[in-house]
């Protein structure tokens, strides 16, 4: 690790900053066939405040926060801290390097609400070779309601998808589709993609139509699950949505959770919902459901947030509605 301070003053005044510039960490890749960009999408989801950039041609992560004083923690001083977080080039294995640049805040503007920038897609094919085959987790819910989001999809296909999606959106809700609203809802639904792929290995995912285009979309994402327990009180799957969040105190997290039957799943289900501070200005709450199905057939879970909860309220029936949609192909009833 090298530590910078600097050794002139500007315009007089001896600056109170620092750069930190971590050795070399090596990191797995999140596929074996993936590059540096899943595993910085994937820490982009964990990070408060973070963001896609390019350094020098190169794919980066780029945080902001203000740090409080913690004397318990070592922390003398509250002060802004921004970090890099940048992969090696043609590195073998996977290498990065951090970069952490921090200095008192006195005379530094506040933070504005982080906004969730994307990461740039592949120009490589993200098509899996099953394009087209049938839905590993089907649905029958209104179309007029509810999207189909391609998990797997190649970059001429998401332009070709995008287009008329935000087109279709702006026309139902009367809403000028702008170039700063089309600029954030391409990175939004490409970050999301390689998220859901990458992170959660979803094997569908939803959107609902519904939502302005001046709000953050909701996309429900599900997934199947090898589940051995014998019945679903032994089932992690039913129990862990509703346990609180280690990283997060238990009095800032809210969790509700009902039983709830599917037509076509079954009746061992859960609905679990959970508000929780994302940061100090955001809210986050999020809906998961979760069925233990029969030995043999695997479990179906599907789950979603949003950033107001004033949105996923007014939404909560009509998401009921389509989870008891959900349905396995294949699979007797």
């Amino acid at each position: 690790m090298t530590l910078y301070l600097p050794t002139e003053r500007l315009h007089g005044v001896a600056l109170p900053v620092s750069i930190v510039a971590s050795e070399p960490v090596e990191i797995p890749r999140v596929r074996p066939d993936s590059g540096p960009e899943a595993v910085l999408a994937a820490l982009a989801s964990e990070t408060l405040g973070a963001e896609m950039r390019e350094l020098d041609d190169t794919a980066a992560l780029r945080s902001e926060r203000d740090v409080p004083a913690d004397a318990a923690q070592g922390v003398d001083v509250a002060h802004r801290q921004v970090e890099y977080f940048v992969p090696i080039p043609d590195s073998t294995p996977d290498q990065y390097l951090a970069f952490s640049f921090s200095a008192t805040p006195e005379d530094l503007p506040p933070l504005p609400t982080p906004r969730r920038k994307r990461p740039l897609m592949s120009d490589g094919t993200l098509w899996s070779a099953d394009l087209g085959a049938p839905l590993h987790i089907d649905t029958d819910a209104d179309p007029g309601l509810w999207g189909y989001l391609h998990l797997q999809i190649d970059k001429r296909t998401f332009k070709e998808w995008l287009d008329p999606h935000l087109t279709g959106l702006a026309a139902i809700h009367n809403i000028e589709l702008t170039r700063k609203l089309r600029r954030f809802h391409k990175t939004f639904y490409e970050q999301t993609l390689v998220i859901l792929r990458e992170k959660f290995q979803a094997d569908e995912a939803f959107i609902y139509h519904p939502v302005p285009l001046t709000y953050m979309p909701l996309v429900m994402h599900a997934t199947r699950i090898q589940c051995e327990a014998p019945d679903a009180a032994s089932c992690e799957g039913i129990s862990a949505p509703a346990v609180p969040h280690p990283d997060i105190p238990e009095w800032q997290q809210r969790t509700g959770s009902i039983a709830f039957a599917s037509p076509h799943l079954g009746e061992d289900g859960v609905r679990v919902t959970r508000s929780y501070p994302a940061d100090s200005t955001i809210m986050m709450t999020s809906v998961t459901y979760h069925w233990h199905t029969p030995p043999g057939i695997p479990d179906v879970c599907l789950r979603g947030h949003h950033d107001d909860p004033e949105v996923i309220a007014a939404a909560m029936e009509a998401l009921d509605d389509f989870a008891r949609t959900l349905r396995l192909p294949g699979t007797p009833h």
